[in-house]
């Protein structure tokens, strides 16, 4: 019989899957973080999503960057800038995927989940590949 832990072990290697989950741990405290500003603020207080969306968003890459850099990826370069662009990319794809997934669903913190749940895997690639390279 095949043995498909270690073969998915192999393939992807374990420092891949240790560095992934730590990712995952980030990205789900500044889901979280950015999540319940939403919910609070365009949900329950009604600001205007488009203004909610970007101020969390600022807060969320200065929270990201410095726990990316130092838990995850452990970069000691000045990657900030790469950092700071390639966010404000995905923000503008989570933007307008969840701007179109607010027409089927009730609210805007539920389209938001939607839309980083197809960015996610992206992000992290090129965070790896691109924002925090050695």
């Amino acid at each position: 019989l095949i043995n498909f832990r270690k073969l998915k072990l192999t393939i992807i290697g374990k420092k891949f899957i240790f560095q992934f989950s730590k990712y995952q741990s980030v990205t789900l405290l500044n889901f979280a973080t950015r999540t319940s500003i939403i919910y609070l603020f365009s949900d329950i207080f009604k600001y205007n999503y488009a203004v909610v969306f970007w101020i969390s968003l600022i807060y969320v890459i200065l929270q990201g960057y410095f726990l990316h850099k130092k838990y995850v990826f452990k970069n000691q370069g000045e990657s900030f800038l790469k950092y700071f662009c390639v966010n404000v990319f995905f923000s503008i794809l989570d933007y307008f995927i969840s701007s179109y997934f607010k027409y089927y669903l009730s609210l805007y913190s539920l389209a938001f989940v939607g839309s980083a749940a197809i960015t996610t895997i992206f992000r992290y690639l090129t965070y790896k590949n691109f924002v925090f390279t050695k």
